[in-house]
Parts: structure tokens; C-alpha cells; sequence
């Protein structure tokens, strides 16, 4: 039988009939693809082809696979429709014709289907039909609704699926006579968003239906004909019972409507359809009242029409008459009674006020956008639990509540103790909140404890306090802004903002509610850190939230201390605050994206995009404007109230209304009177038209009586008339009512009133303002004085007198943040160039000549290019500077970016330039576009990559060029063909120095000596090949120097440079030069004065050279005497007097003095790099170092620079490790040179601050040098240093830090002078500079030991910053000092949690996987940071599953021994966790643990035994393979092995029979592995080794006792700490047991005695 049905399955052997397989009882049509689907998936199931439908096979494709595909298509067309077949004929392949099939007719999310599946499965009976068909339809239904449906453990997806079943339930249940709407409401996905939105739709249609008409309602009423008072009726015709049909609203005939009315003329519309009403109890009772409508076809014809308008109608304009009468309730909205009712005649003021709820619904969404109906539906689908009970129940809002509590516990938020005597606690609540994304989509439910700070007492439990709000008018005059310009409106949310500030005071809190721990319900938490409801929270929480905006560039408002802005790029970007809610606006893209990474790297930030809800204000956008509503916040109250149902009223308050003090009786619960004020007062933010009645209320909140609540509650009646009512904010222009402004413009206009003894008790009179930006409603207020006014004059006076200084307020506020108008029409004027000059004389002008270059060229890159053109447009003080075309005569380019936009941009400005620094080869080909013809003095530094060309083109287009210099470093891109362009293209030239080209020909020459005739100074630098001859015909010259060049005839010389009658100065120093021939020049050149001869050898050889330049007058310079003698000769001062007289002296004499400067700075930086050659230390000691310090005093810029690098240079880097000799640094210090050192950092010039600084940061290697600059103030120096706008700078000065943070004794005091936060601010500010980032990740890496530091750092951003350096930068220096600081963090437990709540264990387990081909220090120290966080049960479980376990499997197979070892460490510490053990064992860890065991280092081999016997100590046996016994004998064995090599059989021997200390500790000493007193093992590490001596195991026994000792050793950095846990553990009675055991391993034995004698000593040493 079985060989028979497998033949039928089988057209040809191999070749599956899939006809047959596949016997799908129905046939696929339109309505049933999931029953359909479901038969064919399992058919292919069957027989192992699913593959057909799931997944495409890459090409080639095999014969039989497309055999198969065939068969199974036919199959599948066989079990289609007709029309369906026709649609799916032309796919060649099943699995195309699958997508389409699926695309097209799966109906999982469609509501409709789901809704009919469902209702069939409820109502599913067996009717006529047979027990076989009705189970056949019932098992097809059922397995449909089950792959709609399927099971699922994900939250969201359940939570989703619950409110679908809960809609589909309301849509079931709505009454048989408006069944015809269900199939409207099924189709329609934004009425079917939730139950919310379904309701308001069906009241929108058919009116609320509250109340039911009663059974003996006999008929339909009709509407009041035309002359009937309201309330009254016309009476109904006999005859017409119920159900007798609809009557029709034409000829008011029954049984038929107006719509096909017989009786209607032809062509002619039918009358419009009567508003609805809404009926309250009290109509639903009177006999006379009109019963609600039924479902007739008019109203299906409407429905139809509201569910397919998706788009917000015209909000109209807000209309009041002022006549003291009130519009009726069809009138948009209403003008405050009170003093406002009078303010003007004119309502067209007011008109940005919409009402937003049109409709006679007066709480319908039909007049929302689709998001805002989305938006404001979900809103009300999301109810807020009203205590910690009910949201307990709730999964969502448990887990809200856990996230809170986990963030509280992670931040050390308190610490619980039982409350001392005389101190007070405060309470705390649960406070919840929905947070929504822009679409109305959930974004996630949040849970708050708050501390009742209400509680506190001033003095007690708290000092200071501060409110970080912004005004509200602050708030809408930025929307204002926002709506006017067409700005964006941005919201930022901070998570658990007040976490980040530390409390000062004593404060205790109970315990949370729901979460009280039953073993210490008696204790109080004593709070570390701020809380949310404390009173000195915010103050604590604004002040790091000031700093870091001020830190980003920002300005905080003189005007209102919550709103932040900054001017840029000639755009701006304005931050307004409200606690941890930030609104910002700005019109620059670019910078509200660095604005948010920023801010990013300073807190949690979520990112809410588009605002949307703020602070209970719903806010909507379109193409008129933004509105601003509180219409959930209305709804709410009605809701609380009970009043959602009421019947609405015209006014807040009755015009002719006065309430008294003593009206009614008194209310039992004033309390309730009081909340609803508030509540009505909160309401006012977005709510012009009840503030005068609020006022009013909020006069009885003492005693109010029921005449009061009664007057409250008639405010709600009057909110139900227009829920939605909306402030529009939109770009209306000028407005043309008052004109404030000193320009006339109407920007700023306002409106004031007052009522002249308008309180009947008092007489006190009441004044109301409101006041306009633009047309915008922006601020308004009314309020009862405390005076009374005899003159009704006198109080509109004060009235205008408030209203005065809100609009000041307001104009200045739009002034500072840069609204004004000049600012904000700048880009409509195209020429400023006619505005009259300044009248006033007195107003300070900025002097741009005197500010420093580099603060004018950063400038300039900030400004709009149109205040490029004219500095003017920007501020009126600066015009007569801006309209100068000369600001500066000398500027150095060298820190900035010298490229073609920003050269242009300076270049009209550079007229009267006359000397210019710059630095590389990009820079030099933009410099042409200065356009700075009269320049004189042309410096370049790293000019290696610089061209003939390059240069060829500078001298072509600078013709009054005198001096150029190019180096210190090589110019090797530099030949002949450069000096020929430089002698044809600057006849005036009379100073040239380029230093390492490769050859200057005598065509070079040459052409300098005929066409540079003023030439005075020459020097060939360190060049390989220059013509000898060639130089002796510039006869011009003065001052020669061949310093360092080869390859010189000095023969030839000799013979040549005698011409030279001019010469005054040669210097040869690092060079061959030959005595004779220097003797021959001393007899030919009568004019020489001084010979420089630094190293060189041949001269320092010959002693008569010396004397026989004594004995002709001639100064020399060299190693063979002093220098400061031989200056002597000459000049009888000092340097430093003769400095002091520079400018009285002759001029031949001061350019003599400063080529002696150049040479000296010159020769010492060069010969700097021979340190450490025999001689030279005596020469740097003697005389070297104090040549260097006089020379930093020199007015050369450049001199002073080489000075610094001289210094610099005695640092030198051996094997990787920078030194420095301690003798030279001794030398530095004597001599005053931190103090010179010190003092040029702080200088103006950034070239010489930048080589000062990196001499501080060089010399500081050596502890006594970093002590010095320590305490001569260096720290707070280079702290300031770091925020230079100069990375240069900025990297000197953190190398400086580097190096003294390396020793302990100065850790302090960098935390202290806010280094930290600078730091971090540079991962942001530059982060593409490698050596900079190397350097920040150093000095943190070395903070991170100190407590106070590290605490810094993790609060600061400073481990976000190290995990984005460690896992995102691409250079592997930086990771490494980066992964180093966050194993050094890692060692405190909270920085652990820290290092996870940033997200951090994913991208280090991630480099941990790529960097087995990295450096073996890197490779190290990603082990080791990995096995500091795996300390954390946590972390090791988050390792383990992010695949830490593999990484760490393939760094210990590396031959490098350090990483083997932290490799083996980490997967010790990762083996404490079941979980990862096993995975150890799947990973293949296991033979690389052995390996590692057998032939490792001591270390490595010893973590690797722990890590071996973790594994194998039998917590892993339930979840491990059947074999796993097996391979727990070999390894313990390997564990035994390693052991066994620690013990000397006959010393331990010896040991065992005695307990003298001395063998004890001779048996320690030879058993010790000295690096693991350097580890920190956990409580939970202590117990487990305490549980293994009570192993069955001999050999786990014996690891233990050997592991333990290791831990106690006497000495070691962590003794101490394990002697404690130990002790904790209660250890000794175990060990004790150990160590006596007859029949117990040997090598325990011994181990658990030494172990009982470490514990013994720490115990005495405690003593």
C-alpha cells in the first residue's frame, strides 16, 4: 500500500507529482490567501521543497531544481481561480510569483479582514450542514486566525495586538442601526487609530447618544420652525408610530428623506441638515426636549464624506464686538470679560486667536490634520496610571518603573542607613508621563520618582535654590520667531536630568513606593545625588547645563537667564530651557547638528525631532503658521469633572457677574476648589480669553464657597465650546497698529486697559495688557492691584506703564538674540555704503589694527559673506574699521587653513600687509589671492612638499618682496630654477634663507648677484651641493651662512670669499671647514667680525685658530670657548641691555646683534639632536642652557621659537619612553626657565606659544621639572591652554598634562582645574587629529585612577568620548591610550556600570575580534580592559552574548605572552557565569586554556588554570554535553601538572611537619607569582575558591589553596582586601579543616596553612 501511494506521488523516478502533494481543498481568490497559503506551505513542507516560496537560489540554477520549480507551479495554478490565474502566467519562477501573490491579497494587517475572520470564528455554527464540512470550516478558520495571530512573547507586538482585538470588539458592539457605518470604520485607517478616535467620529456623526430616547417616544421630532422661542416644538402628526420611517425634512411627510423627496421642485438642493445638538441629562428628561437623531441616509452620506476629508479646513478669524455684548455660542471664540472687554474696538488685533473645534462637536477630530488626528488620538489612547499600584499591573509601565529605578541604582543615587536621630525625611512618588514620536506613535512610557521637596525646611535640607523655567512669554516669542522666519522648531529631551548634580546637604528620603525591601523596611535613603522634586535640584542641574552651553559657544540671555543663543556663520541659533525640555529654532542646519552632538556627548539626549508636545501644549504646524493648544489638557479636566457631557455656554463669566467674598455656603473641600483653579491656571498659558476670570477665582482660594465653585465650573462649561481653541503664530508682516520701535517699524505693539474700582469689596482696579511681535500674541496678563486709584487717568497710566515694560522687556530680549532690524534686513540691502557716518563721538570704535591677527582671521570665518564685504551691516561701531582697507601689517597664517575662500575674503584688508607667515605648500599657492602687493617679508615653515613652481609664482605676483626665509626644516622640493625666480622677481630682495636644497648651481648665484643689488644676508642651509666661486661674486653681502652644508671646496672658498669686502658675519658651523682656510679669510676680509664655528671638528681641533682671531679682532663662536665672553668683546652690555636699548643703538649695529640672535638660535636648535655624545653635556650645562633662556628673550619671533624647540629637544624617546637628562632639566630650573617658559605660553603670538608649551610638556617627563611647573601654577596654565582655538596649542598643552598626570602627587589638582570637561570638549572640537586624541586619551587614561577624577569623567561625557576613540577612530595609537583609560575606569565597580550604560561592551567585544592582526599592546590592553569590566555579573553576561567569549578565545592564541595572559584573565573572570562557560567549551577555548597552561608565561599559565578549573568545578555539568566528564579528567590533570611545577617536594615536606614561620615563608617565597599581587578579585571569586576546598575534586583543592595564597601574600597591592572577604566568608574553619585533613592533598595542606598565616599577620599589621 505504502510503495503504491509513494508511486502516485511520482511521475518519473525522482520527479515529485506535486498535483498530488499539494491537494488544497479550496481554490485561492481575493478574500481567502491566508487558509490558501497555509495549505501550500505545508504541503511543500511535506516533502522538503519550502525553499521554493522562502528563497531565491543563486545562479547557475540546476536542471532539477527548475523541474521542481515547473511542477510546483503547475500544481499551484491548478488551485486558482480563473481571474487569478490570469495574473500570475507570466512569472518564470514560484518564488516571483509567491511575492506578487502575497503583495496582493495578504490581509494580516488589514483590519477589515482581521474583523471578519474574527466574527466568523465567534459565530461559527454548523447550520444545515454536515459534522465533516462545519469542522472542515471551522479548522480553516481557525488556522487562518492563527497566522494572523501568532504566538509571541515580544511586548509591543502584544500590546498592538490587544488594542486591535479591542477596537475590532467596539466596532462589533456598535448598535444594529448604525450598522452601516462598520464597513466605513473597518476601511478607514485613521479613524480606527484607536477606540478614542472611532468614538469622536460616531459623536461627530450622530451626536453624543448619551442618554437613550425613551421607549414611549412615539416619533421623530422635528426641528423648531422659524418664530418658535428656543426650547419650544412644534407638536407631531397623528398616525405616525414608531418605525413607521424616516420623516423628511422637506415636505415633513413621513417615510422618505429630503434627498428623494417627491415633492421637491426639480434641480432644486435639499435643505441643509440641522447642527446637532448635544443633549444632557436635564433635556433628556424634559418631555419637550428633541430625542437625538437615528442613523438615516443623510447621515451616511456624511459620514462618507468626513472619513474621506483628511485636510483641515481655514481656521477663521476670532471675532468680538465691543460693545460689551458677547457673540452667541456659534462664534469662534470670545474676548476675556473684565478689563479686557474695553481694550480695544478693534477684534482684528486679536486675530491670530483660532478656534481649532469648528465643528457643533465641540470635541471632534475631523478638523486635524491626519498627524495631528494621529497625534491627538494617541494622546488620549495612553491613560496615566493615577498610582504606583496601577501602573505596576501594567507590563509597559513596570518596565518604566524598572528603567527608572535601574538608572537611580546605576548612578548611586542613595544609600540606604537608618535615619539618625533629629533629622527629617521627605517623601517621594511615582510620577508617569507618555512620550510620543511626531507621527503619534508611542516612543516610550517614562517613570519618575519624585521627592516631595514640599517637605524640606530652609537650612535643614537645603541653601540656594534656583527654577530653571523659561518665561513663558520667552517661550512664545521664540515660536514667534520660529513662525515668522519659517525657522525649524527642534525639542531635545534630557533623560534623568537632575542625576547629574551632587548633593551638598544631608537629605533622606523614604523608601520608593512599591519597591520597599522587606529586610530593611526601617531604613531611609540617604540621598548622594539630586533628585527630581528636591528644592536645590535645579539649580544644581542649570549650572552644569550653563557651563556646557557656554562651553559649545553659547551666550545666556541678560533677559531671561533660560534662554541661550549664538550668532555664527552669520546665522543663529536660539535654545530656549524649560528644566530638562529644550526647545531650539535657528535658520543654521549645520549648527543645531553640532549643537546636538554636542550635547550628545554631554547627557542622554533624546532627540524628539519636530516639537510636537511641550509642557502639556500640543503644537501643530501647516502652511499658515504654528498653532498652540491645550486641547488634551481641556479634555482632561472635563473628563475629571465630569462635565465632558454637559451643555456648553457662551462666556467664562457672566458680564454683569461680581462675586463676593462671603456668596454661598462654604465649601466642605476647599482642596477641590483650589486643584481646579490651578488647573484653569495652567490653562492660561495658551489661553488669553479666561485669564481675566482665573484672576478673579484666584481671589477666593483662602475660603471659597459654592457661589465660587459654581463660577468654576461654568469657566468649564465655557472650555467645552471650543476645547481646541489655538493661538496661530505665522508670518503676517508688519502689523500696522502701534509702532514701538525707535526704527517705526510696528514690530513690537501693545494694548493696555484698566477698570477704575472695578472689586465691590475693595475698590481696587484691575489692569490687563497683552502685547504683540508682528502680529503674534506673545505675552498678556490681568490682574487686580494692590492700590486704589482716585483717578481713573492716573490708573490707564499705570496700566500703560506695565504694558511699557513688558514690550521693553520684549524688544530688548529680540535685540539680544539678534532680531533687530538692521540684522534681519541685511541680506535685502545690497550696498551700505551710503548710510550716514556715527553722530555720536563718544561711542567706543574697535581698533581692528590692535587686535591679534589670528582673533581677526577666525572672525572673519564666522561672518556672512555680505558682512565680509562691510563690517558695518553687522554693528554701526564697527564702521569706521570696517571701512578700512588696511588692518593689519604683519599676520601669521601658520595655525589656520590657508585656502582660497578665506584668503579672498581677507584680502581687502591686506593692503598695507608687509609680513607674512605661513605654513606649508597648500597654504603658499593661496596666498597669491591676498592680493597683497606690498608685502616685504614672506616666512614659510614645513616646506618640504613646496615646488619651483610654487615659489615662482609667489615672487611673480610680490615684487617688493625684501625677505624671504623657508625652513628650519628641508626644502627638498626647492632647485637653482626656485633661486633664478626669486632673483628675477624681487630686485629689492635683501635677506634670503632656505635651508636643505639639494643643489644651488652657480646660474643661481649669479642671477642674484646682478639682479638683487641690495642683498645683505645669504644663507644655504644645511644644502648638499652650493658653488663656491659663484658665492664670492654677491659682493653686496654681509652676513653669509653654510651651516651644515657638504660637499663645500673650501679651497675654492677660501679663494672666492675673499671679494666678499662687505662681509661682516660668516657662519660655518656643522661644517668641514679647514683652518687654513679660515686663516686665509681672516687675512682677506678686513670686514669680518665674528666667525660662528658650532661643531665643527677640524676647528675645534686647531687651539692657534683661536688666538690668531684674538689677535686680529675677530669674535669666534664655538664649543671651544665662551660665548658670552666673546660677545663681550664687542658689546660691553649684556643681551638683555643691550635688548632694552635696541632702537637708540646704530642701525649696522642692531642688524649685526639680531644675525648673531638667528645664527646662535639657529646652530643650538640643530646641535640639540647630539646630546649624548661624550663633550657636548658639559658644554648644554656650562653654557648651552643659559644661551637658550637669553635667547627666549629676544624680540625675533622666530629666534624664540628655535629657542623653545632647542629646549624641547632634550627630551629624547628610547625604546618607546620619552627621557629627558635630569642634569640639563636641574640646568633649566636654576636658570629660571619655567617661569621664561611659562610666561611666553601665555603669549599673544601662537607660534611661540605653541613651542613654549610643547618645552613645558617635553621637560615635564622629569619629575622635579613637573614639580616645579606644578608649583609655579604650570597646571592652571595649560588647563587654559587646552580651550586655544589652536589645536596646535591645544595638543601641546595636553601633552603637557600627559606627562604630569603620570605622577600621582599632581592628579589633584588637574581634576581640579576643570581639566576633565576640556578634554572631552576636544573629541569633539577636532576629531580627525590623531596625536591629539592620543594625547587626551593619555591624560585621561592617567586620571581615571583617581577617584575624584574618574567620577569626573564618567559625570562629564568622559567615558562616551573614550568609547568612541577606543572603537571608532581608525589610528592605533589612540585606541590604545583610549582602551587603556577605560580599563583604568573599569577598575572603580560604578565606572564599570557606566562604561555599560554607555553602550560600550558591543564596540570594545568588537574590537576585541579585529584586532588580532593589531600591535601586541593594543591586543593587551583590549584583554585586560575586558577582563577589568567582566568584574561586573552584568557585564559578563553582556560580554559573553555580544561574543566577548570568542574574541578573548582568539587573542589567546596570539604568541604574544601579555595578551595570552590578560586573554586567559579575562576568560577567568568571564567563567564564573555558567553560561559562558559553556560557551568556552562550544568556542574551542578549552585546548587553547590548555595550551596556554602548559607553556605560558607564570601568569598566563595561572590564569589559564583558573579559567580551566572555573569550567570543570562542576556548576557547568547541567548544561554541558554527555562527554564532558571525560574532558574534565584530562584537564584537571593539566591543572595538576601545573601546580606540581610550583612545589619542591622536599621543602614542602619539611613545611608539613613543622609551622615555624620562617618555612612558611620560605614556601611562600618559592610558590609566589609576583604579578598577581597586582589583582582584584570579586566576593563572589573569594566564595567560589572557599567552595573549592570543599571539592571531592584533589586537585581543585589544591588550585584553590594555591589560588588563595596568591591573593594574601603579605605586600600586595589588594592583600588586604581579600584577607577581608575571606574573613566574610567565613574561611578560617575551612581552611583549617584543609590543612589538618589526614587524607587530603598535600599540596592544599600546605597552601591552606600559609594562607591561615597571611591572615593572621594582616590581622596583626591591622592591629
Amino acid at each position: 500500500m505504502t510503495e503504491k501511494k509513494a508511486s502516485e506521488n511520482q511521475i518519473a523516478p525522482g520527479i515529485i507529482n506535486y498535483s498530488a502533494v499539494l491537494r488544497i481543498p479550496v481554490k485561492l481568490d481575493s478574500s481567502n490567501w491566508g487558509s490558501w497559503s497555509l495549505f501550500v506551505r505545508k504541503g511543500l513542507t511535506s516533502v522538503g521543497k519550502e525553499d521554493h516560496i522562502t528563497t531565491r537560489l543563486a545562479d547557475p540554477i540546476s536542471r532539477e531544481w527548475l523541474i521542481d520549480d515547473s511542477g510546483i507551479q503547475m500544481a499551484l495554478w491548478n488551485a486558482m481561480e480563473p481571474q487569478i490565474l490570469t495574473i500570475t502566467q507570466n512569472f518564470p519562477i514560484v518564488k516571483d510569483m509567491w511575492e506578487h501573490l502575497s503583495s496582493s491579497f495578504s490581509d494580516k494587517e488589514s483590519l477589515s479582514h482581521a474583523y471578519s475572520v474574527v466574527q466568523s470564528y465567534i459565530r461559527a455554527e454548523q447550520g444545515d450542514s454536515s459534522f465533516t464540512d462545519y469542522f472542515t470550516r471551522f479548522s480553516t478558520i481557525r488556522d487562518e486566525l492563527r497566522s494572523m495571530f501568532p504566538p509571541t512573547t515580544d511586548l509591543k507586538v502584544q500590546e498592538e495586538r490587544n488594542a486591535k482585538m479591542d477596537i475590532m470588539t467596539f466596532i462589533a458592539g456598535i448598535s444594529p442601526k448604525y450598522s452601516s457605518a462598520r464597513p466605513l470604520l473597518l476601511n478607514n485607517p485613521a479613524a480606527t487609530s484607536s477606540i478614542a478616535s472611532m468614538y469622536h467620529l460616531l459623536r461627530e456623526m450622530y451626536g453624543p447618544n448619551e442618554t437613550r430616547p425613551s421607549t414611549d417616544t412615539s416619533a421623530m421630532h422635528t426641528p423648531t420652525s422659524k418664530g418658535i422661542g428656543r426650547g419650544s416644538h412644534k407638536t407631531h402628526k397623528k398616525g405616525i408610530g414608531r418605525g413607521s420611517g424616516p420623516i423628511c425634512h422637506y415636505c415633513k411627510e413621513p417615510g422618505h428623506t429630503k434627498w428623494d423627496c417627491p415633492n421637491r421642485p426639480p434641480g432644486s438642493q435639499p435643505p441643509p441638515r440641522p447642527k446637532a445638538r448635544i443633549a444632557t441629562t436635564s433635556e433628556a428628561s424634559d418631555p419637550n426636549a428633541t430625542p437625538a437623531y437615528t442613523f438615516s441616509e443623510e447621515d451616511y452620506c456624511r459620514l462618507q464624506h468626513l472619513l474621506a476629508s483628511q485636510t483641515t479646513p481655514p481656521a477663521p478669524s476670532a471675532k468680538a464686538a465691543n460693545s460689551g455684548t458677547f457673540p452667541s455660542l456659534s462664534s469662534s471664540w470670545v474676548i476675556d470679560s473684565g478689563a479686557t472687554d474695553h481694550m480695544t474696538g478693534n477684534s482684528g488685533i486679536l486675530s491670530n486667536l483660532h478656534n481649532v473645534s469648528h465643528q457643533p462637536d465641540y470635541v471632534g477630530y475631523s478638523h486635524l490634520s491626519p498627524e495631528a488626528h494621529a497625534y491627538s488620538a494617541t494622546l488620549d489612547s495612553y491613560p496615566i496610571p493615577k498610582n504606583v499600584t496601577t501602573a505596576l499591573a501594567h507590563p509597559g509601565w513596570r518596565q518604566a518603573i524598572e528603567e527608572e529605578l535601574g538608572a537611580l541604582r546605576s548612578n548611586h543615587t542613595w544609600d540606604l542607613v537608618t535615619l539618625p536621630v533629629g533629622k527629617r525625611i521627605v517623601g517621594c512618588r511615582w510620577v508617569f508621563t507618555v512620550n510620543l514620536h511626531p507621527d503619534g506613535s508611542l516612543h516610550r512610557l517614562k517613570a519618575r520618582l519624585v521627592a516631595k521637596g514640599y517637605s524640606q525646611a530652609y537650612g535643614i535640607d537645603y541653601e540656594e535654590t534656583f527654577s530653571p523655567v523659561a518665561k513663558m512669554p520667552s517661550v512664545r516669542i521664540c515660536i514667534a520667531l520660529a513662525a515668522i522666519n519659517h525657522w525649524p522648531l527642534h525639542q531635545l529631551d534630557i533623560k534623568n536630568t537632575f542625576l547629574n548634580g551632587v548633593l551638598e546637604e544631608e537629605v533622606y528620603m523614604e523608601q520608593p513606593p512599591g519597591f520597599i525591601i522587606e529586610e530593611a523596611a526601617s531604613e531611609v535613603c540617604r540621598l548622594r545625588r539630586s533628585l527630581y522634586g528636591l528644592k536645590q535640584s535645579p539649580r544644581a542641574w542649570f549650572g552644569r547645563f550653563s557651563n556646557v552651553m557656554e562651553q559649545f559657544g553659547m551666550t545666556r540671555s541678560a533677559y531671561d537667564h533660560s534662554v541661550f543663543f549664538i550668532h555664527q556663520r552669520g546665522k543663529r541659533i536660539i535654545v530656549v530651557v524649560y528644566v530638562d525640555d529644550i526647545i531650539i529654532t535657528d535658520d543654521d542646519a549645520v549648527g543645531i547638528t553640532e549643537l546636538k552632538q554636542f550635547l550628545q556627548t554631554q547627557f542622554q539626549v533624546s532627540d524628539l525631532d519636530r516639537l510636537k508636545y511641550f509642557l502639556g501644549i500640543e503644537v501643530s504646524r501647516s502652511s499658515q503658521g504654528i498653532l498652540l493648544s491645550q486641547r488634551k489638557y481641556v479634555l482632561d479636566m472635563l473628563t475629571e469633572y465630569g462635565l465632558l457631557g454637559c451643555k456648553p455656554v457662551d462666556t467664562p463669566m457672566l458680564p454683569t457677574r461680581k462675586l463676593l467674598p462671603e456668596e454661598g455656603d462654604p465649601m466642605k473641600d476647599p482642596e477641590r476648589y483650589r486643584r481646579l483653579v490651578g488647573k484653569l491656571n495652567n490653562l492660561t498659558v495658551t489661553r488669553p480669553d479666561i485669564s481675566f476670570t482665573v484672576s478673579v477665582l484666584s481671589q477666593f482660594m483662602a475660603a471659597p464657597h459654592t457661589s465660587h465653585w459654581d463660577a468654576a465650573l461654568r469657566v468649564l462649561r465655557y472650555l467645552k465650546t471650543s476645547p481646541g481653541l489655538s493661538i496661530l503664530y505665522s508670518d503676517q508682516g508688519h502689523y500696522q497698529v502701534g509702532a514701538f520701535t525707535e526704527e517705526g517699524d510696528g514690530r513690537i505693539s501693545g494694548f493696555s486697559d484698566a477698570d477704575w474700582a472695578g472689586c465691590p469689596i475693595s475698590r481696587r482696579y484691575t489692569t490687563g495688557y497683552c502685547v504683540f511681535v508682528e502680529g503674534n500674541l506673545v505675552s498678556w496678563k490681568s490682574k487686580k492691584q494692590q492700590t486704589v486709584s482716585r483717578s481713573s487717568a492716573a490708573l490707564e497710566y499705570r496700566a500703560m506703564a506695565d504694558v511699557t515694560s513688558e514690550m521693553t522687556w520684549a524688544r530688548r530680549l529680540l535685540i539680544e538674540l539678534g532680531m533687530n532690524r538692521r540684522v534681519r534686513n541685511r541680506t535685502q540691502k545690497s550696498d551700505l555704503s551710503d548710510q550716514p557716518e556715527m553722530e555720536s563721538e563718544d561711542c567706543h570704535i574697535v581698533d581692528w589694527i590692535r587686535l591679534h591677527d589670528d582673533l581677526v582671521v577666525k572672525i572673519f570665518t564666522h561672518l556672512s559673506y555680505r558682512d565680509r564685504a562691510n563690517l558695518s551691516s553687522t554693528c554701526k561701531t564697527w564702521r569706521s574699521a570696517g571701512s578700512s582697507s588696511s588692518l593689519w601689517q604683519s599676520i601669521d597664517l601658520r595655525p589656520h587653513k590657508c585656502e582660497s575662500g578665506l584668503m579672498n575674503v581677507l584680502s581687502s584688508r591686506c593692503s598695507n600687509l608687509r609680513k607674512l607667515r605661513f605654513s606649508g605648500s597648500d597654504s603658499m599657492d593661496s596666498l597669491v589671492n591676498l592680493r597683497a602687493e606690498g608685502l616685504r617679508e614672506l616666512r614659510g615653515s614645513y616646506c618640504r612638499e613646496i615646488t619651483d613652481a610654487n615659489l615662482a609664482h609667489i615672487v611673480a605676483h610680490h615684487s617688493l618682496l625684501e625677505s624671504i626665509e623657508l625652513g628650519p626644516d628641508f626644502c627638498e622640493g626647492i632647485t637653482s630654477e626656485a633661486v633664478v625666480a626669486i632673483a628675477l622677481g624681487c630686485p629689492r630682495l635683501k635677506k634670503l634663507r632656505l635651508s636643505g636644497i639639494s643643489n644651488v648651481n652657480s646660474a643661481a648665484i649669479s642671477s642674484l648677484a646682478n639682479n638683487c643689488p641690495h642683498l645683505q644676508e645669504l644663507a644655504f642651509v644645511n644644502c648638499l651641493i652650493i658653488d663656491e666661486a659663484a658665492l664670492g661674486n654677491v659682493v653686496s653681502l654681509q652676513f653669509l651662512s653654510v651651516a651644515g652644508t657638504t660637499h663645500i671646496d673650501w679651497n675654492l672658498a677660501g679663494n672666492s670669499w675673499g671679494n666678499l669686502r662687505n662681509l661682516e658675519g660668516l657662519d660655518v658651523s656643522r661644517t668641514d671647514a679647514v683652518p687654513s682656510v679660515v686663516r686665509r679669510l681672516f687675512r682677506s676680509l678686513n670686514s669680518l667680525k665674528l666667525l660662528c664655528a658650532f661643531n665643527s671638528p677640524l676647528l675645534d681641533a686647531d687651539a692657534d685658530l683661536h688666538d690668531t682671531a684674538n689677535r686680529l679682532g675677530i669674535m669666534m663662536l664655538g664649543f671651544f670657548n665662551d660665548t658670552f665672553k666673546e660677545l663681550s668683546r664687542m658689546f660691553p652690555c649684556t643681551f638683555s641691555e643691550w635688548r632694552n636699548r635696541l632702537g637708540k643703538k646704530e642701525g649696522n649695529l642692531d642688524e649685526f646683534m639680531s644675525w648673531v640672535e638667528w645664527i646662535l638660535s639657529f646652530a643650538l636648535l640643530h646641535i640639540a639632536d647630539w646630546l649624548n655624545t661624550a663633550g657636548f653635556e658639559e658644554f648644554w650645562v656650562n653654557q648651552g642652557v643659559c644661551l637658550l633662556l637669553n635667547l627666549l628673550q629676544s624680540s625675533q619671533e622666530d629666534v624664540q621659537e628655535y629657542a623653545a624647540m632647542g629646549l624641547a629637544a632634550f627630551t629624547v624617546v628610547v625604546d618607546g619612553v620619552p627621557m629627558v637628562n635630569a642634569i640639563l632639566a636641574d640646568a633649566v630650573i636654576i636658570s629660571g626657565g619655567v617661569e621664561l617658559l611659562l610666561g611666553l605660553a601665555t603669549s599673544v603670538q601662537e607660534g611661540i606659544q605653541k613651542e613654549a608649551t610643547k618645552a613645558i610638556a617635553n621637560l615635564s617627563v622629569d619629575p622635579v621639572f613637573a614639580k616645579t611647573v606644578a608649583g609655579r601654577g604650570g597646571i592652571t596654565i595649560l588647563a587654559s591652554l587646552t580651550k586655544s582655538l589652536n589645536r596646535w596649542v591645544a595638543g601641546e598643552a595636553v601633552g603637557g598634562l600627559w606627562n604630569l598626570s603620570s605622577f600621582d602627587e599632581h592628579k589633584g589638582a588637574i581634576g581640579e582645574a576643570s581639566v576633565i570637561k576640556s578634554l572631552v570638549d576636544l573629541t569633539v572640537k577636532w576629531p580627525g587629529f590623531d596625536k591629539l586624541l592620543e594625547r587626551v586619551a593619555g591624560v585621561l587614561g592617567n586620571l581615571a585612577f583617581d577617584d575624584m577624577c574618574s567620577m569626573e569623567m564618567a559625570a562629564l561625557g568622559g567615558i562616551n568620548a573614550l568609547i568612541t576613540l577606543a572603537c571608532i577612530c581608525e589610528c592605533e595609537d589612540v585606541q590604545k591610550e583610549a582602551v587603556r583609560a577605560l580599563g583604568n575606569l573599569a577598575l572603580d565597580d560604578r565606572n564599570r556600570e557606566y562604561v555599560a550604560l554607555a553602550g560600550g561592551l558591543e564596540p570594545l567585544v568588537a574590537l576585541a575580534e579585529t584586532c588580532i592582526t593589531a600591535s601586541p599592546s593594543l591586543q593587551a590592553r583590549v584583554a585586560v580592559t575586558l577582563w577589568s569590566l567582566s568584574a561586573s555579573e552584568f557585564n559578563k553576561i553582556t560580554i559573553g552574548r555580544e561574543g566577548g567569549v570568542a574574541a578573548l578565545i582568539r587573542l589567546a592564541t596570539t604568541n604574544i605572552q601579555d595578551a595570552q595572559s590578560m586573554a586567559a584573565g579575562a576568560l577567568w573572570c568571564l567563567a564564573s557565569s555558567p553560561e559562558n562557560a559553556l560557551r568556552i567549551v562550544e568556542d574551542g577555548g578549552i585546548p587553547v586554556l590548555v595550551g596556554i597552561c602548559s607553556t605560558g608565561s607564570q601568569m598566563g599559565r595561572f590564569m589559564a588554570a583558573l579559567a580551566l578549573a572555573y569550567v570543570f568545578d562542576g556548576r557547568v555539568e547541567d548544561y554541558a554535553p554527555v562527554d564532558f566528564e571525560s574532558a574534565r579528567i584530562t584537564n584537571l590533570k593539566c591543572i595538576e601538572d601545573f601546580v606540581s611545577i610550583f612545589v619542591d617536594p622536599h621543602m614542602f615536606t619539611g613545611v608539613s611537619l613543622s609551622s615555624v614561620s620562617a618555612s612558611l615563608a620560605q614556601a611562600t617565597e618559592a610558590v609566589c607569582i609576583v604579578e598577581t599581587g597586582q589583582l582584584l578579585c570579586s566576593p563572589s571569586d573569594i566564595r567560589r575558591f572557599v567552595s573549592m576546598l570543599r571539592n571531592k575534586s584533589p586537585v581543585l583543592k589544591s588550585l584553590a589553596a594555591f589560588a588563595l595564597l596568591q591573593f594574601t601574600v603579605p605586600g600586595g597591592r589588594n592583600a588586604r582586601h581579600h584577607v577581608n572577604l575571606l574573613q566574610e566568608a567565613g574561611a578560617s574553619r575551612v581552611l583549617r579543616v584543609t590543612s589538618a585533613a589526614a587524607a587530603g592533598p598535600f599540596v592544599a595542606k600546605i597552601c591552606a596553612k600559609i594562607v591561615l598565616r597571611n591572615l593572621e599577620h594582616q590581622e596583626m599589621s591591622s592591629a
